[in-house]
């Protein structure tokens, strides 16, 4: 029995949140397809490997993006979030959940990533919540240009940038910093959410020769295109020039045509040969996980391709290309994966495009997968040629993690882990003074993107070093370092430290027993010395009452002591709602037109009868035969007058609204701040409510069960009436029903003054 009080006792003590969930003021920012740490911890710092974490989105409370409880991550997540979150480590310093961090890394980013994210935790009898807000960001192509000569000796300039977020501004200017004005804008989004964004201007020489169109977010990344239009138009006789250029070419025209038709004009057929080569780079092209990569392809000597089918395709993959260009656009024909991630683009700033031979592929979103060769093949009437580019994909991994541990022998065992590496990384463990060690032992693992984690250990003493590092690195020389300085945690004598930690140990026991005796002997002071302070009755009487209810079942007739009756306030219910004569029934009407986006809160009922003290009870049929028990509704307690229709966000404590909420499939929960959700089996058939104005608590009891749901413990002033609510479409309506009424009742008629 003691041991019960004492659990009773310290659930009393710890009604306030005994820590505070912790998370940076500003936003967190991130670029599309990167790994994100959003930050969180409790405060003061506590182990939370035995507490529940939840990261929730909005109010998917439910179907969290992530779920750790009972000391594992739970299967139980919202889909476009699966393989993609853990929990880690905020900073190299940190300790992880053994210190109370509990920050969630969100893995290969998207736009739908943005926004807020709640940080959830909750213990046995403390819980706290906080949001974070993620900004990301996308940063776009180079933007391309494209000049076109006018007839008035300007040249109108169109440039053209996409994979943008949020929606970029696009800024013209010339090579003395002055801006030029521009003739249009315009923004499209793809089905990837990000942005394209296209602008002209038109301009001359005497406006500028060298001309800069700039793409750029708010936080002042940017990409620029520039263009020396000197070269395109001349101030001297430029339509003589378009007229030699034009007999010329209709010359050309003709030898072409008497070419190309030599065989049926003299009766002779040429020995066929290749009118075109195809060209690509001799080196791999190496590009990063998530970024955009060009893979350049034109044909030698140059001409317009416009006309010619340009395949890109894979392996033995022809007739599922990854692009296809054929009868002057691009087929819907294509390999699965590669769907809007592909099109064709300049492999420089200076190239002209298809009609110059470039026949480049732009490939978005890289992921491991698209490691490889990728073959460029393009064919005409005569001729066709084809050949193979090879990209290189890397993924530059997370900062490794060092976890140092002492041993007995006086060294630092410390074990180093990063992930999200690809090919393959090495690892290497240095001195500060750049000495190699010897590694205990290294492992590799690979996860479902492919991608590679790293775990390697080796174990060192101060003579051997001071400062310790480990690097992961990829063999194009890129890499990351973690380092850690070894000598506050292992003294510089191993014979000492055994005998310290025992010494500390034992003093922090002993200081831990003799502060628990003094609790308890100061919590039950009471009792040993046989007083009573006047102002512990009250305490004592709501302690006496739970402990009847944590050590067995819920005596109903106990709580229909204090039964009250309750009607139906007709006159400030909402006039969707059916009352019954008697007024103790109530329903959503035949005419009400529910929009089916969510609860509909603002069909609230409200009872006759305003409480101002003491204890009151009452009971509510949620079932009525043959109908399955109630799906949807809201029973509880508001301030009196508080009678506006409003959404959940006004419906919270602080503006005189207690309740617990049925809301079908999305469960039961709480509007306390923050609002606590749960499951209940079976679904309650007769709901009971005890509200005690004095001790501030509002208890919800299943009748048939004689069982104790949930208490919400709260502060009362002014005058409180029942608060109802039955939801919409359910075939059951919501009663009250008679309970025995008790001797004494502090209740205000509702005609009161």
């Amino acid at each position: 029995m003691l041991s019960i009080i004492i659990v009773v006792v310290n659930l009393l003590i710890e009604t306030s949140v005994s820590f505070t969930v912790v998370v940076p003021g500003d936003p967190i920012a991130a670029h599309v397809g990167s790994t994100v740490i959003v930050p969180c911890w409790i405060s003061p710092p506590e182990n939370a490997e035995a507490l529940e974490i939840r990261w929730y989105r909005h109010d998917q409370f439910s179907n969290p993006v992530l779920l750790y409880n009972h000391g594992k991550l739970q299967d139980v997540q919202e889909e476009p979030y699966r393989n993609r979150t853990s929990l880690a480590l905020r900073s190299d310093q940190s300790g992880g959940l053994k210190d109370g961090d509990v920050s969630l890394q969100l893995e290969k980013l998207r736009v739908q990533d943005e926004g807020s994210f709640h940080c959830y935790v909750t213990g046995e009898s403390s819980y706290g919540s906080e949001e974070v807000v993620l900004k990301i960001t996308a940063l776009g192509s180079a933007p391309v240009l494209f000049p076109k000569p006018l007839d008035d000796g300007r040249v109108n300039i169109s440039c053209r940038s996409s994979g943008w977020h949020p929606e970029p501004s696009v800024s013209w200017t010339s090579d003395d910093g002055r801006s030029l004005r521009p003739g249009g804008s315009s923004h499209s989004r793809g089905a990837d959410e990000l942005f394209s964004v296209h602008s002209w201007t038109a301009v001359s020489l005497s406006d500028a020769q060298l001309v800069s169109c700039s793409v750029s977010l708010r936080t002042g990344e940017l990409k620029e295109g520039r263009l020396n239009i000197q070269g395109i138009v001349s101030s001297g006789p430029w339509k003589a020039l378009f007229l030699t250029f034009l007999i010329c070419a209709l010359l050309g025209s003709v030898v072409f045509i008497l070419y190309k038709y030599r065989e049926k004009l003299t009766g002779k057929k040429p020995a066929k040969e290749m009118s075109f080569t195809v060209v690509v780079p001799g080196d791999p092209i190496v590009a990063h996980v998530g970024s955009t990569v060009i893979l350049p392809c034109w044909i030698s000597p140059p001409e317009n391709a416009e006309a010619l089918e340009i395949r890109w395709y894979r392996h033995d993959q022809f007739s599922n290309p990854v692009l296809l260009y054929n009868h002057g656009k691009l087929q819907d024909v294509q390999e699965e994966p590669y769907r809007n991630r592909t099109s064709l683009a300049l492999r420089s700033d200076q190239s002209g495009g298809l009609k110059d031979g470039d026949v480049s592929l732009r490939l978005e979103k890289l992921r491991v997968q698209d490691d490889g060769s990728f073959r460029c093949y393009v064919s005409g009437e005569s001729a066709y040629d084809s050949r193979e580019v090879v990209l290189k994909i890397t993924a530059l991994g997370s900062a490794p993690v060092l976890f140092p541990k002492p041993l007995d022998d006086g060294r630092v065992n410390i074990s180093c882990r990063s992930r999200g590496w690809y090919p393959e990384p090495s690892v290497s463990w240095t001195s500060d003074d750049g000495r190699a060690f010897r590694p205990g032992g290294s492992s590799h693992s690979r996860g479902a993107d492919e991608m590679f984690s790293v775990h390697s250990w080796t174990a060192v003493s101060l003579s051997d070093a001071q400062l310790v590092s480990c690097s992961v690195s990829l063999r194009t020389g890129e890499l990351k370092e973690g380092r850690l300085h070894i000598q506050g945690i292992v003294s510089s004598d191993p014979s000492d430290s055994s005998g310290t930690w025992k010494a500390l140990f034992f003093s922090v026991l002993i200081c831990a027993l003799l502060g628990l005796v003094g609790l308890i002997l100061y919590k039950y002071r009471d009792k040993l010395t046989g007083k009573k302070p006047a102002k512990e009755i009250c305490e004592e009487e709501t302690l006496e009452r739970l402990i009847k209810e944590v050590a067995g079942d819920v005596n109903i007739e106990e709580l229909r002591k204090h039964a009250v009756e309750i009607t139906i306030d007709r006159e400030h219910s909402h006039p969707d709602l059916k009352v019954s004569k008697d007024c103790k029934t109530v329903r959503d009407s035949e005419d009400y037109q529910h929009t089916g986006e969510g609860f509909p809160f603002q069909l609230c009922a409200f009872g006759a009868q305003r409480f101002t003290s003491g204890r009151h009870y009452w009971e509510v049929e949620l079932a009525h035969s043959p109908n399955p028990p109630k799906n949807f509704w809201i029973i509880g307690v508001v301030k009196h007058g508080h009678f506006t229709a409003r959404d959940r966000s006004a419906l919270t404590p602080s503006n005189g609204f207690w309740f617990l909420c049925s809301d079908g499939p999305h469960g039961f929960y709480t509007n306390t701040e923050p609002s606590i959700r749960f499951s209940l089996t079976p679904r309650p058939e007769r709901l009971g409510v005890l509200f005690d104005y004095d001790d501030g608590l509002l208890s919800f009891y299943n009748v048939k069960e004689s069982t104790h749901l949930l208490t919400i413990s709260s502060r009362f002033s002014e005058s409180v009436v029942p608060l109802f609510n039955p939801g919409a479409g359910d075939p059951s309506p919501l009663r009250i029903l008679d309970c025995p009424k008790p001797a004494e009742l502090a209740v205000e008629s509702s005609d009161d003054p």
